[in-house]
């Protein structure tokens, strides 16, 4: 029988420890809920597990997604069928997604490496190493990729993986740059949100008031992010100077999503609001039980965000009405992707879920190579505290065939096998009638 134990302290640390097969869901709440009263923006670290805190990605009908299982996989996006699997040595792509040109899937994991993989095949094409762990995007523009490192750098590349320059800033860089007009625009830890040229020279900074983790939304002459300091700031794209700002009651390590006038983001405080673009006015807000991540895009009307109390939320994106939401079996730390017909997200369960997009109907799901769910660590800032999970068995593989048939209207019976690892370890099966 396995060992267990649960701490939580309030002082210096905080150390949770639990059997993963019989509390991975609980200790997982129990991490967020210390993160949570904090209301302050946690640094995580992510351990090695089956958990998927990647944004899938859907490009010719391929799904594109990184897990805690140290691998990258391409998905028939229709059955879930694996078409192929990378490897690397840490956490794929966690809190980003993969950025695709032509015939090559640009992607960064834990082991320090941005890699660049045939995304027809899965063979490697070449990887540029960092000093540090890369939980960034790879942006593209002007002949060249973008992205940061926790080395507190921002990285220029060639689409060859030759070096053209560095910015260094005085924090971790796991923000999302985005070029935009030869200009790149992104945040770091140290708390400063940076506007650069395409050579790598400064432009003009800003100052918010805590770390600024996630990618920011450029359209026309603004720009849009979130800071732990719970604030989403609007500033001049041109010269950095304040427009707006929108506080909300907790941390917003949020995407904010624009789409005709309306402004889409996520808070600690578990809420997704929908603002004005102009003036930053309240237009709505949606509630849930728990943290809310970043929201989708909006699609056919809808705008879906996944939340740590295991659910996927469709919503109306003019009113926010709830429209359907889908239960995982554990927090749901993968930012839908939404297309006409399906929603695409992972969850902490170590399942990729395809959902239909009209009723939330189950499609079909995608177990990753690990059963186990990744453990998490969330230091705060100034070390006040720190919220750490650390499993207490080793890493387990699927062993067993298990079936699954899911009816789903309007989409025909689906039959998904799941195949032990010593065959091909995907899901397979026949499928009556297609999503898209």
């Amino acid at each position: 029988m396995n060992n267990y134990s649960l701490q939580a302290e309030v002082g210096e640390s905080a150390r949770i420890t639990l059997d993963p097969n019989q509390f991975g869901e609980l200790e997982m709440m129990s991490a967020l809920m210390i993160v949570k009263e904090s209301e302050k923006d946690p640094v995580w670290g992510i351990g090695v597990g089956g958990s998927i805190p990647s944004y899938p990605v859907l490009h010719n009908g391929i799904l594109y997604f990184g897990a805690c299982d140290k691998k990258f996989y391409a998905l028939k996006a229709e059955t879930g069928e694996e078409l192929w699997r990378f490897e690397t040595h840490g956490p794929v792509s966690v809190g980003s997604w993969p950025s695709l040109e032509g015939n090559t899937v640009y992607f960064c994991s834990y082991d320090g490496n941005l890699y660049a993989v045939d995304a027809r095949t899965g063979s490697e094409i070449w990887r540029f190493r960092t000093n540090d762990k890369l939980a960034s995007s790879v942006a593209i523009g002007n002949d060249a990729l973008y992205f940061g490192s926790h080395d507190g750098n921002l990285y220029a590349l060639t689409k060859e993986g030759r070096l053209l320059w560095k910015f260094k800033t005085q924090g971790p860089v796991s923000s999302c740059p985005v070029f935009y007009k030869n200009r790149i625009y992104f945040g770091s830890r140290d708390r400063n949100f940076y506007c650069l040229d395409k050579n790598g020279g400064i432009v003009w900074k800003f100052a918010a008031q805590s770390e600024i983790i996630e990618r920011c939304c450029v359209s026309e002459s603004r720009v849009y992010f979130g800071s732990g300091d719970k604030n989403l700031y609007c500033l001049d794209s041109e010269t950095g100077r304040l427009l707006w700002k929108f506080r909300s009651n907790g941390p917003m390590s949020t995407t904010p999503v624009l789409h005709e006038n309306m402004l889409y983001f996520c808070s600690y405080d578990g809420n997704l609001y929908a603002v004005s673009s102009r003036d930053g006015n309240l237009l709505w807000k949606f509630s849930s039980n728990d943290l809310m991540l970043s929201p989708s895009g909006v699609v056919g009307g809808r705008i879906c965000a996944g939340s740590c109390d295991c659910n996927i939320y469709a919503l109306d994106a003019r009113t926010g009405k709830l429209l359907w939401k889908f239960e995982t079996k554990a927090p749901v730390a993968s930012v839908p992707f939404a297309s006409e017909k399906a929603v695409f997200a992972g969850s902490w369960d170590c399942n990729m879920y395809a959902i239909n997009a009209d009723n939330g109907n189950l499609l079909w799901k995608f177990q990753t190579s690990m059963s186990t769910m990744a453990p998490i660590e969330a230091e705060l800032p100034e070390g006040k505290k720190v919220s750490e999970a650390v499993w207490q068995e080793p890493e387990r593989e699927k062993k067993k065939e298990e079936i699954e048939e899911v009816d789903i209207t309007d989409y025909g019976t689906f039959s998904g096998t799941y195949i032990s690892p010593e065959k091909s370890d995907y899901i397979t099966g026949q499928k009556k009638g297609k999503y898209k």
